[in-house]
């Protein structure tokens, strides 16, 4: 902050740092929120996600931080916690393609992005070159998951995403703009 930031990105929801929300309200910056219960990204059911967010909201307001100026983001990705909690099962999410845990919950995450919609505050996705689209694709390198990051984000746009995170900024402006342009030609909100 003293260096010139307006935002800061807490991944433990501001449940990890006691001192976090404090210093976020005296500051007057912005802050993303991660969907966190306990530790980073141990949540992954989208009402876990719900009530996670919803928590770290009430924070929020305890702390005087306006709503305003809070982003809110569901926790994508291969997060060690997630990991844990999930173990090595696989899911079949459709037809004989069977795909790591993690993988099926970050699909579905998206699939059921809208449902955050509800807590009244822009929705922050991270999927560029993440694990769940090498996984699908089966792309071990990330570097070759450009492709399927563009097309996530798409899904995340449509289902109420209004701030991206990327590596590939204007392949991603792209997506994002035609996506928008779907959404908004069909009265999708």
């Amino acid at each position: 902050i003293s260096a010139g930031a307006t935002i800061i990105n807490d991944i433990s929801g501001l449940k990890s740092d006691p001192e976090m929300a404090g210093f976020i309200a005296g500051a007057g910056c912005s802050t993303v929120l991660m969907a966190t219960e306990r530790a980073p990204g141990d949540v992954y059911e989208i009402d876990e996600i719900h009530r996670a967010l919803q928590g770290s909201l009430h924070i929020c307001h305890e702390h005087g931080i306006p709503l305003g100026k809070v982003i809110i983001d569901p926790a994508i990705g291969y997060w060690p916690a997630r990991l844990e909690r999930l173990g090595e099962r696989a899911h079949k999410p459709y037809g004989e393609k069977a795909y790591p845990t993690a993988t099926f919950f970050d699909l579905r995450i998206l699939a059921e992005l809208g449902r955050l919609k509800g807590l009244n505050h822009p929705i922050c996705v991270g999927i560029s070159r993440k694990t769940f689209v090498g996984k699908v694709l089966d792309l071990p390198d990330p570097a070759d998951r450009l492709v399927g990051s563009l097309a996530a984000t798409a899904i995340a746009v449509l289902n109420g995403a209004s701030v991206v995170r990327t590596h590939d900024v204007p392949e991603t402006l792209q997506a994002i703009r035609v996506a928008e342009a779907i959404r908004d030609a069909g009265g999708m909100e």
